[in-house]
């Protein structure tokens, strides 16, 4: 502490570690009120009472004490199992909650000079390090607060009862406990932060460096945090209080993407990406938590439009952008379309006709938003008809995320399957007539990219991967033409049978030498066919099963295996 005022920073952050791994050794054996001495001193630091520079260095302390009390980030000293969980229930039972407390006085106590322009570099760093504070401590995996939830209540308000870990993206439910809603909840805490940084953002708009400054960065960080709150944190009165704490939420960042387009052609003008990506975030963890019906109309509240209309338009740039800078490493284009298709990914992947339906305006978004997607695409796989990266090591790796990206794509044209499906197969005959139109003319190259392109995405959207087990229908195109009648006019049937019929052009030498190549041979063997079986048991009947086998039979036999 007396050497607080030092420039040297990463020599003050490791003494912080070691007195933290110290004070752990020792945390079994020292007396209550031996901690409570040393732990008295840094409270009164970190409120600001000696000044900010031992403030900013009582935060440090504490915040390498809670990783070091942490199971997933504790140094290893030779000690039983015993006794790291012994630490870990004590520090969070007897002194987390305080530990947060005094982060929220520190940052309350700068506030206003951080907000009036008047804050020394000492003061915003100790802001910045209080934010960061909170933030850590509701990363911490409690377990020792008694949870209370009635999950049908819940349901009935439009939450999910199952509420969604987002691994995938590094975070989890955050549950304090009933002990916690005092400081969380019912003290205003969370929109003080959000007014906090609304109006520290009007403030500093003028300056595009402030939203990459550590209080910006820290504070849309606690922020996003605060959407994963969970569980008895929130009263027991049929979810009204979370609903509330999430529309909050998103009333503040939905001004960190929207409109998308302006927001993305900034980015691309050199503008920062963080508050754009950063909102991607709270909107998938507040997705996590609702119904699709809930999450379209959380927004609706404030705007004319739905919450899954603006999720269309940010999916929307995200994919243009992603694919007008594939060749770029980690654009911010590839992590905003992998978040929000995560957010469609969560809003569909549990979809429920009878009991949450997609509305009519959600249903009519996804559609506009799977055109867009599949006409970027085609283009994009036109514009690479004649680029050659199979060579490259990346290309193994590019292809999983593909396959993995189609699937995603292949779950928003099921839930409007009714307009998505007739959409692929217009797409489909477009470019097989342009084929037959070009032959012996022009080069037919990027017109097969493009088929190549809806041949994938295609049987994506048809079959769901079987991992071994027998392909199955999807239920959502089983569900998605209630009004026809007739099975051979049925779309998903004409669209298969579209594309076997297109196949059997290979049994012709001359088309097969032109045409066909090895590549698109395996795609049609591999990805469709193999999984056109179901698609034609369900719709058309054994008998045309049969007939489909049989034709894909005559066709493998009668061509020139060598051809492979």
């Amino acid at each position: 502490m007396e050497h607080a005022s030092s420039p040297e920073g990463y020599v003050q952050a490791k003494v912080s570690a070691v007195a933290a791994r110290l004070l752990k050794r020792g945390w079994v054996e020292f007396p209550d009120q031996e901690k409570s001495d040393i732990l008295f001193e840094v409270e009164q630091s970190i409120r600001g009472i000696h000044g900010p520079n031992r403030q900013f260095a009582a935060i440090n302390f504490v915040e390498a004490l809670v990783s070091e009390f942490s199971p997933a980030t504790a140094s290893a000293m030779g000690l039983p199992k015993e006794f790291h969980e012994q630490c870990e229930w004590s520090l969070e039972v007897k002194f987390m909650k305080d530990f947060y407390c005094w982060a929220q006085a520190a940052v309350f106590n700068a506030a206003d000079s951080i907000l009036s322009g008047s804050a020394s570099i000492g003061e915003e760093k100790a802001c910045s390090a209080a934010f960061r504070l909170m933030f850590q401590i509701l990363s911490w995996s409690f377990k020792y607060n008694v949870e209370h939830e009635n999950s049908e209540t819940k349901m009935d308000s439009g939450l999910r009862s199952d509420a969604i870990n987002l691994k995938k993206f590094e975070r989890s439910l955050v549950k304090p406990g009933s002990m916690w809603s005092d400081i969380l909840i019912s003290s205003g805490h969370t929109t003080w932060v959000l007014n906090f940084y609304t109006t520290a953002r009007q403030k500093y708009s003028y300056d595009p460096l402030w939203f990459d400054s550590p209080i910006a960065a820290s504070c849309r960080q606690l922020i996003v945090q605060l959407c994963s709150l969970a569980g008895s944190v929130f009263p027991n009165d049929n979810g009204d209080a979370h609903i509330k704490h999430l529309m909050h939420i998103l009333s503040a960042a939905v001004l960190w993407i929207e409109p998308p387009d302006v927001i993305a052609s900034s980015i691309r003008n050199g503008a920062s990406e963080s508050e754009f990506l950063d909102g991607c975030h709270a909107l998938l963890s507040i997705a996590s938590f609702t119904t699709s019906s809930l999450f379209d109309n959380l927004l609706k509240s404030i705007r004319h439009y739905g919450t899954i209309n603006l999720l269309s338009a940010l999916t929307s740039e995200a994919a243009k952008s992603f694919l007008d800078n594939q060749n770029e490493e980690e654009t911010w284009g590839s992590d905003a379309l992998d978040i929000s298709l995560e957010i469609w990914n969560v809003i569909l992947g549990d979809f429920d006709a009878d009991k949450c339906p997609m509305s009519v305006d959600g249903a009519i978004a996804a559609s506009n938003l799977f055109k867009i997607i599949v006409e970027s695409h085609l283009k994009a796989a036109a514009d690479s008809a004649f680029e050659d990266t199979d060579d490259a090591e990346y290309f193994h790796v590019s292809v999983s995320k593909r396959d993995e990206q189609l699937a995603l794509y292949a779950q928003i044209a099921r839930s409007a399957a009714d307009t998505t499906i007739p959409f692929l197969a217009q797409l489909f005959s477009e470019r097989f007539a342009r084929l037959s139109q070009i032959y012996g003319e022009n080069d037919p190259t990027q017109t097969l990219e493009e088929l190549y392109w809806l041949l994938l995405i295609t049987s994506h959207v048809l079959t769901d991967s079987g991992e071994g087990e027998t392909l199955l229908i999807p239920e959502a195109l089983q569900a998605g033409f209630p009004n026809v009648v007739e099975v051979a006019q049925h779309p998903v049937v004409t669209l298969s049978w579209s594309i076997i019929n297109f196949s059997r052009q290979c049994l012709d030498p001359g088309i097969r030498a032109r045409y066909f190549s090895p590549r698109l041979m395996e795609l049609f063997e591999t990805w469709f066919l193999l999984g056109i079986f179901p698609v034609a048991k369900s719709f058309n009947g054994m008998f045309s099963t049969i007939l489909a086998l049989l034709c894909i039979i005559h066709l493998l036999l009668q061509m020139d295996r060598s051809f492979f």
